[in-house]
Protein backbone atom coordinates (compact mmCIF):
# COMPACT_ATOMS: atom_id res chain seq x y z
CA UNK A 1 0.00 0.00 0.00
CA UNK A 2 1.13 3.09 -1.14
CA UNK A 3 1.68 6.77 1.14
CA UNK A 4 -1.14 8.11 -0.57
CA UNK A 5 -3.46 5.17 0.00
CA UNK A 6 -2.87 5.27 3.41
CA UNK A 7 -3.06 9.34 3.57
CA UNK A 8 -6.60 8.94 2.13
CA UNK A 9 -7.55 6.18 4.83
CA UNK A 10 -6.74 8.96 7.57
CA UNK A 11 -9.14 11.33 5.76
CA UNK A 12 -12.30 8.76 6.18
CA UNK A 13 -15.20 9.08 8.59
CA UNK A 14 -15.34 5.81 10.01
CA UNK A 15 -18.15 6.51 12.76
CA UNK A 16 -20.08 7.84 10.25
CA UNK A 17 -18.94 5.52 8.18
CA UNK A 18 -20.16 2.87 10.54
CA UNK A 19 -23.45 4.27 11.29
CA UNK A 20 -25.20 3.36 7.29
CA UNK A 21 -25.09 -0.10 9.33
CA UNK A 22 -28.09 -0.58 11.87
CA UNK A 23 -26.66 -3.40 13.24
CA UNK A 24 -23.37 -2.36 14.04
CA UNK A 25 -24.22 -2.67 17.61
CA UNK A 26 -25.17 -6.23 17.80
CA UNK A 27 -22.06 -7.57 16.97
CA UNK A 28 -20.94 -8.17 20.43
CA UNK A 29 -24.10 -10.55 20.56
CA UNK A 30 -23.28 -12.19 17.16
CA UNK A 31 -19.64 -12.81 18.24
CA UNK A 32 -21.03 -14.93 21.37
CA UNK A 33 -23.70 -16.42 19.59
CA UNK A 34 -21.42 -17.99 17.75
CA UNK A 35 -19.12 -19.19 20.39
CA UNK A 36 -21.85 -20.61 22.41
CA UNK A 37 -22.47 -22.59 18.75
CA UNK A 38 -19.78 -23.30 18.23
CA UNK A 39 -19.07 -24.50 22.13
CA UNK A 40 -22.59 -26.62 21.60
CA UNK A 41 -21.12 -28.22 18.42
CA UNK A 42 -17.61 -29.16 20.00
CA UNK A 43 -19.77 -30.77 22.74
CA UNK A 44 -21.72 -32.94 20.56
CA UNK A 45 -20.45 -36.54 19.72
CA UNK A 46 -20.74 -37.50 16.06
CA UNK A 47 -21.13 -41.58 15.72
CA UNK A 48 -20.09 -42.97 12.53
CA UNK A 49 -20.42 -46.50 12.07
CA UNK A 50 -17.34 -47.16 9.86
CA UNK A 51 -19.13 -50.79 9.16
CA UNK A 52 -21.04 -49.11 6.41
CA UNK A 53 -18.36 -47.36 4.91
CA UNK A 54 -16.51 -48.66 1.98
CA UNK A 55 -12.93 -48.26 -0.15
CA UNK A 56 -12.14 -44.47 -0.16
CA UNK A 57 -14.63 -43.29 1.87
CA UNK A 58 -13.10 -46.02 4.80
CA UNK A 59 -10.36 -44.39 4.38
CA UNK A 60 -10.93 -40.71 4.23
CA UNK A 61 -12.63 -41.14 7.80
CA UNK A 62 -9.76 -43.33 9.07
CA UNK A 63 -7.66 -40.37 7.92
CA UNK A 64 -10.03 -37.83 9.51
CA UNK A 65 -10.08 -39.82 12.59
CA UNK A 66 -6.59 -40.38 12.84
CA UNK A 67 -5.77 -36.94 12.20
CA UNK A 68 -8.65 -35.73 15.36
CA UNK A 69 -7.52 -38.14 17.78
CA UNK A 70 -3.89 -37.33 18.33
CA UNK A 71 -3.80 -34.71 21.39
CA UNK A 72 -1.01 -33.05 19.86
CA UNK A 73 -1.73 -32.27 16.51
CA UNK A 74 -1.19 -28.59 15.75
CA UNK A 75 -1.47 -28.65 12.10
CA UNK A 76 -4.94 -28.13 10.33
CA UNK A 77 -5.98 -31.45 8.61
CA UNK A 78 -6.38 -30.55 4.51
CA UNK A 79 -8.62 -32.32 2.88
CA UNK A 80 -10.02 -32.05 -1.03
CA UNK A 81 -13.14 -34.59 -1.12
CA UNK A 82 -14.03 -34.46 -5.09
CA UNK A 83 -16.51 -36.34 -7.46
CA UNK A 84 -19.94 -36.23 -8.73
CA UNK A 85 -23.16 -36.08 -7.00
CA UNK A 86 -24.48 -39.39 -5.39
CA UNK A 87 -20.71 -40.97 -5.17
CA UNK A 88 -20.66 -39.95 -0.93
CA UNK A 89 -18.95 -37.96 -0.25
CA UNK A 90 -21.12 -36.89 2.43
Amino acid sequence: MGASAVASCDKVDWTAAAKQYDNVGEMPSFVAQLRQCADMWSATSIKVDSSKLQGKQLEAFDLVNKHFSCQNQQQPLKVIVSGTAGTGKS
